[in-house]
């Protein structure tokens, strides 16, 4: 899994450049089911924690709506920054929409969103199995996964 991020590892401990492409690849969600989806996820958060781990904690910073939302519950005089961080996570999905994207955001589904993401990013952090292509694997900590018997 992650063998995007392997590849690229590879070539770079090679001495060779690993340069990011300019093209941005379409990718519809929806044809999936729930349950596929959600599979998914915890697929891609699981092989992104093995093949990079400090990477996946620092992923905590992308993240910044259910960390204010904590905050503000631990301690409610920090409402304001509640605030702020809607506002500004708005805008960021906005531009990057209109300008990556070439789409409209669902403000409503954006907050839901950001709290399902964290919650399977929370959830990578446990377990080591996998769903892939309608079979279960076992992940390594290399990242290589094995068929489960």
């Amino acid at each position: 899994l992650a063998e995007d991020f392997v590849i690229g590892s590879r070539a770079a401990e090679l001495g060779y450049g690993v340069v990011l492409s300019a093209v941005v690849i379409e990718h519809h969600i929806g044809s999936e089911s729930l349950a596929a989806n959600f599979a998914h996820r915890i697929r891609w958060y699981r092989s992104t924690r093995r093949s990079r781990p400090a990477g996946y904690i620092g992923q905590l910073f992308t993240y910044p709506l259910p960390l204010a939302l904590i905050t503000t519950a631990v301690a409610s005089a920090w409402w304001p920054l509640l605030a702020v961080t809607l506002v500004l996570r708005y805008f960021a999905a906005r531009v990057t929409a209109r300008r990556v994207l070439a789409t409209r955001v669902d403000s409503l589904l954006l907050g839901v969103e950001d709290l399902l993401s964290f919650g399977f990013w929370i959830a990578g952090f446990f377990g080591n199995q996998i769903t892939w292509r309608g079979r279960r694997y076992v992940l390594g900590r290399d990242g290589r996964f094995q068929l489960q018997a």
